[in-house]
Parts: C-alpha cells; sequence; structure tokens
C-alpha cells in the first residue's frame, strides 16, 4: 500500500510539475488576441503594417521553385506576361542562357532596384521586418503586445484606456532583433466600444514629412556571419556585418491616416 501511494505521489509530483511548466510557458506571452479570435470583442486596434522589401542578391534577378528548393539567376528579363517570363541570364553557371519559365515554376521577377514585380521573395533572400509594442495599461497596469507583420493588416482586441508604450523591437523571426525601451512618454489611447484605426504604420519610411516617429535600438540579435552568408548571399552578409549586435540602428514608423472613417471608427495616433 505504501509504495502504492509513494507511486501515486511521483505521478502527482510530475503531473503538477508539467502542468506548471506548460501554464509557465503559456503564460510568458503577453500578445493581445486577435479579433479573429475573439469577435466579440467591442474595443479593437487595427491597420495595416507596410514594409519595403527589397531582394538582396544581385539584381535584375528570376528566382524559379526548383523540387521544394529555390534557384536565383541573375540577369534580364525579355518578356512577362500572364503565361511566365523570358529570362536572359548574364552571370553565374546559366550565363547566356535565355528561357521561357512557366507561371507556377516561377517564385518572383525583380527588378534592378531588388523591388519584386512579380510574384513574392522568399524570406532568405529578403529582410522585411515586424515590429511589436509592448505596451502598459497606465491604470491597470497590465502588459499588452501588439505584433504587426509585414504586409499583413492587423485586427487586435485591446481593452479600452490610456497605454504607455514602453518598448519598440523591429524582428526578423528569431534571428535579427533591434528593440528600444522608451524613456521618453509615448502614449496611445484607446476609445472604448470602438475601432480605433493606426491606419497604415509605414516601416523605415523615406517620408521627411508627416507622422514620422524615430527610433534608436540597439540590435540585440544577429545570426553568424556564416549562417547570414548562406541564407543572404554575399550582398545579404556585407549587411549582417554592418548590423552587428550591439551596434546602434536608426528605426522609424510613420503613421499614415485612414481618411474617412466610418461612426464606429476613431482615429489613433501615438501622442508624446
Amino acid at each position: 500500500m505504501d509504495n502504492m501511494r509513494t507511486t501515486l505521489s511521483l505521478k502527482s509530483i510530475v503531473f503538477i510539475s508539467i502542468a506548471s511548466i506548460v501554464l509557465l510557458i503559456s503564460g510568458c506571452s503577453n500578445l493581445a488576441q486577435t479579433y479573429q479570435e475573439n469577435p466579440g470583442c467591442k474595443t479593437r486596434v487595427t491597420g495595416e503594417f507596410l514594409v519595403d522589401v527589397r531582394y538582396l542578391l544581385e539584381c535584375p534577378a528570376i528566382v524559379i521553385r526548383d523540387y521544394g528548393n529555390f534557384k536565383t539567376i541573375p540577369g534580364k528579363l525579355i518578356t512577362l506576361d500572364s503565361n511566365g517570363a523570358t529570362f536572359l541570364a548574364t552571370s553565374g553557371i546559366f550565363e547566356g542562357e535565355k528561357k521561357f519559365y512557366k507561371k507556377n515554376d516561377i517564385a518572383c521577377v525583380v527588378d534592378s532596384s531588388g523591388k519584386a514585380i512579380y510574384g513574392t521573395i522568399p524570406p532568405r533572400y529578403c529582410m522585411n521586418w515586424d515590429v511589436v509594442l509592448e505596451l502598459l495599461n497606465t491604470t491597470t497596469g497590465d502588459d499588452t503586445e501588439l505584433k504587426f507583420e509585414a504586409n499583413r493588416k492587423f485586427d487586435y482586441c485591446v481593452p479600452a484606456g490610456v497605454y504607455k508604450v514602453m518598448s519598440v523591437s523591429f524582428q526578423i523571426g528569431e534571428t535579427y532583433k533591434d528593440e528600444q525601451e522608451l524613456d521618453k512618454l509615448l502614449t496611445l489611447n484607446l476609445q472604448k466600444g470602438k475601432i480605433n484605426s493606426l491606419g497604415k504604420v509605414v516601416c523605415d519610411s523615406k517620408n521627411k514629412s508627416g507622422n514620422i516617429y524615430n527610433f534608436t535600438c540597439f540590435a540585440t540579435e544577429r545570426k553568424s556571419d556564416a549562417t547570414t552568408g548562406v541564407m543572404f548571399g554575399l550582398v545579404g552578409l556585407a549587411i549582417a556585418k554592418g548590423l552587428r549586435s550591439g551596434d546602434v540602428i536608426q528605426h522609424n514608423l510613420e503613421l499614415i491616416p485612414d481618411e474617412k472613417l466610418p461612426e464606429n471608427m476613431s482615429v489613433l495616433t501615438f501622442t508624446k
């Protein structure tokens, strides 16, 4: 009987320990619920996060799908239509080859500036930042995080109130992160029962006027040079070397408000 009780006790301890670990892990994230996860919420934060995604390797170029992988070919675009593209390779192992690629075989075509004119640049060949805002409710003391993903709309459920922006981080997965903890007061005032719209949030805007908010960040996460070289090639490696962990990096966010809003929506912006 004693052995049975001991076994049961040990099992209970193991179960409680595992449950505690699960709760601890699940409780670590303060990311706000999306409206899709909680469609009954009345107060929301919405908008669209825009990032100018650029190709990091030699361009112009075409990136083709190759049995689950990608093949990058620098060169010159000859034709592009709804059926596919004819591309002339000007360097590498395909140099001098002019070939037609079917639409379904093309991941993207990029111009001389590195901008995709067809398709989407695979993440391994570009650096497109996500942004995370850490907010503190000035009344309740509750922490909330909002994550804006590159070139996607966002819609979060957040209780009404005044929130201080505690920190801003610009991230690429878990391998690139630039952060700033804010010592100057920057707040968001969420109106109760409203859809609070940030409008368009532009990352690292080139605009010199308008609602631009500058952030002096520290590079806290960086991939190793070797790994970066594999991911991004020589151009990406050069960029990564210029952005080492501990360096000071400048970022900005531009807020472009919606021109017209229905009655159930209100303009949301940072206030100092």
